[in-house]
């Protein structure tokens, strides 16, 4: 399966943001997921600080962000950048 990535620097941060199912419902799933989204970037090769995962939920038609509280901060005030890789898992 192929996941959409946004990988790139804000604000001085090395950042990963991935597109996730919106299947993917509760909070522990979710920090699950992410983490292992995130050591599998970085066993790689790539330099991550920050990172969140980008969701539409089932009730919702716009994005919802879960990861790092800076950078979900940055991410409902801007939006998410344009994905800029592909992800098997």
């Amino acid at each position: 399966m192929l996941i959409n990535l946004a990988y790139l620097s804000i604000e001085g941060s090395r950042v990963a943001i991935f597109e996730a199912a919106p299947m993917i419902d509760n909070k522990a799933m979710r920090a699950g997921l992410l983490d292992r989204l995130t050591r599998r970037l970085i066993r790689e090769g790539s330099e991550v600080d920050l990172s969140a995962l980008a969701y539409v939920p089932r009730i919702a038609d716009k994005y919802v962000y879960h990861g790092d509280q800076d950078l979900v901060n940055y991410l409902v005030r801007n939006g998410h950048p344009e994905w800029t890789n592909r992800m098997d898992i």
